[in-house]
């Protein structure tokens, strides 16, 4: 999480910087490219942050499945959600405990979003999913044109926390 932490930091210096190179060059500087590509960079920091947590909960019921009656591949569902039940199912862990869950959820849907949506791009029939998940988040400013996900810096802020406070929470045996 250190590295993602690193990451973020170096968004927010660019974002702070740009000001600053935007008026020292020349008119080849191309701000909507700019916006585009750090736009970009942090969706897939998002991404990224939350697919770890769900490999490490993967990690997890693949090992538990050993002293189960109940093997993870024939747990139903998909990603996420089919972890879950399987460890929940397994009584590994009760979710409704875990202080960083709910706020969890809520960014895993914004990261649903950006991966199916190809990039950040919404489909309308699942903007209104979006926009409860983001509101819980306090995210809302990040739902452009209530058609496009552009994570702010301090969203990914708000994210790293959230990510780093559920592996904290995670038993690690």
């Amino acid at each position: 999480m250190a590295s993602y932490r690193c990451e973020i930091d170096n968004l927010r210096s660019e974002r702070e910087q740009h000001g600053v190179v935007a008026k020292q060059t020349s008119s080849t500087f191309n701000v909507t490219h700019f916006h585009l590509r750090i736009s970009n960079r942090s969706n897939m920091l998002l991404v990224g942050m939350c697919s770890l947590l769900e490999a490490r909960l993967t990690e997890i019921a693949l090992e538990r499945q050993n002293a189960s009656d109940l093997s993870l591949e024939e747990t139903k569902g998909q990603g996420l959600p089919k972890v879950v039940k399987f460890l929940k199912n397994n009584d590994c862990f009760d979710f409704g405990r875990f202080k960083y869950w709910s706020r969890f959820n809520h960014l895993y849907v914004v990261r649903n979003s950006i991966v199916h949506g190809y990039g950040g791009i919404v489909p309308a029939k699942d903007t209104e999913k979006l926009k409860k998940s983001l509101a819980a988040l306090n995210m809302q400013n990040c739902f452009v044109g209530q058609q496009r996900i552009r994570v702010s810096t301090d969203a990914l802020y708000e994210a790293h926390a959230t990510v780093t406070g559920f592996f904290a929470e995670i038993p690690s045996g």
